[in-house]
């Protein structure tokens, strides 16, 4: 279910999200809550209540490189408080090569990843567009020495793991 925000609310865009803090709804008065808007799942988090400062609307909200500020508005006007929205899960690949029938193939795996889908890429070019289950593996064709670097990236975006090299030795 979708949080909407009630009129009045101030928003920030992060890189990856919008963050949306207090504001006006009749039936309820002004209120001190907030959420996070995650566009690529398409999900509603709560922001934190902890040290959260009171309820308002019409105020002004600005976004640093790690928070979002709040000051003034309807309510108290010479108050504000800020929200660290805590940082993003770390999106990480690990890769583990072994010959299977003689060609070399690549296991990889990856975690924190939140799109439905993953874009795996071997020496910079997009190999496969695949579900993001955490696991794809790759028969490269190829039966000699050789290296390869690879990356997973959210699909279509550029929010992508570390890079992961694989040698083949013979």
């Amino acid at each position: 279910m979708r949080r909407m925000p009630g009129r009045s609310t101030r928003q920030v865009w992060t890189a990856s999200e919008m963050i949306v803090w207090g504001g006006f709804n009749s039936s309820i008065g002004s209120f001190n809550t907030g959420g996070r808007y995650n566009p690529i799942t398409d999900s509603w988090i709560p922001t934190s209540l902890t040290n959260a400062p009171s309820a308002r609307y019409w105020h002004t909200a600005i976004r640093t490189d790690s928070e979002m500020i709040v000051w003034g508005g309807q309510g108290p006007t010479n108050t504000g408080g800020r929200y660290c929205a805590p940082p993003p899960v770390p999106f990480t690949l690990s890769a583990v090569g072994r010959k299977v029938g003689g060609i070399n193939t690549v296991r990889l795996t990856w975690s924190g990843a939140a799109s439905t889908n993953i874009d795996v890429y071997r020496d910079a070019v997009l190999i496969v567009t695949t579900a993001n289950d955490g696991l794809y593996t790759d028969s490269t064709g190829d039966t000699g020495r050789a290296r390869y670097t690879y990356t997973v990236c959210e699909a279509g975006t550029q929010t992508c793991s570390n890079e992961v090299t694989v040698r083949f030795r013979q």
